[in-house]
């Protein structure tokens, strides 16, 4: 690698991809307050960079840089230039993306009654007020309990409501949700769902491949490869749950 001037033991970087690792995972949730299953596909593909030395350099260039070498220089003058005796290093890193797919759970019909044997009375009827007739469930209590990850302890935190900025990769943190079971209407037990969807889909796109390599256009690959790594370790850490009672 020379400092003025070509070096001619310049390293030379060879970048190879390994086979790419697929993994799928499963975990129950909520879309607009339809039940189903979240689908996860983590792809992660091995990526080598390899240096190599051009080994070209003429005899009296290569006695010189070995002569270097061997006094432990750093840098050495040849030819009225300097270059330096580093030949760079391997290095090994991960090329990660994450996709999610949401599946609805089938909702199940009412059977149909058989006629035979029922007998039918006459009825009457005396009209009265118009009443709203509610959703099922919708006046009773629901259980239900949130949180996200803590990636300090491996433990969890309280759920703060978020409200997505405008470009989706960031938000803004409202009031905290604690933990804990806790008693709900139904249209609350929603909201606090449609929260911890949020929150989820926002942490993915801010920490997305994708995203993580626009912002670093330009930066070597080793580099955006070393920050989608980090961004992957930060959604495993921060997602965002809810539970209820079995």
């Amino acid at each position: 690698m020379a400092l003025y001037g070509d070096n001619p033991t310049d390293p030379i970087k060879t970048v190879t991809k390994g086979t790419t690792k697929t993994t799928i995972s499963t975990r129950e949730g909520s879309v607009r307050g339809r039940e189903g299953t979240f689908t996860d596909v983590n792809k992660t593909t091995p990526v080598n960079t390899n240096i190599s030395s051009k080994n070209s350099g003429s005899e009296a260039f290569n006695k010189a840089f070995a002569n270097a070498k061997k006094q432990g220089l750093s840098t050495f003058n040849f030819g009225g230039k300097k270059y330096t005796t580093d030949m760079g290093s391997n290095t090994t890193s991960n090329e990660t993306s994450t996709t999610t797919t949401f599946k609805p759970h089938k909702v199940t019909g009412v059977s149909q009654l058989k006629p035979a044997g029922i007998k039918f009375v006459p009825q009457s009827y005396k009209m009265g007020k118009t009443q709203t007739i509610q959703e099922p469930g919708a006046d009773a209590m629901h259980t239900i309990s949130v949180g996200r990850g803590n990636p300090k302890d491996g433990g969890t935190r309280d759920l703060y409501s978020v409200t997505a900025n405008k470009d989706g990769t960031g938000y803004f943190m409202g009031k905290p949700i604690p933990q804990g079971y806790r008693l709900v209407t139904l249209n609350q037990k929603r909201q606090l769902q449609e929260n911890v969807d949020n929150y989820n889909s926002i942490l993915n796109k801010k920490y997305s491949p994708e995203n993580i390599t626009a912002n670093l256009k330009g930066q070597p690959q080793a580099v955006i490869n070393k920050a989608i790594a980090k961004g992957q370790d930060r959604i495993n850490k921060n997602k965002a749950f809810y539970k209820v009672p079995k």
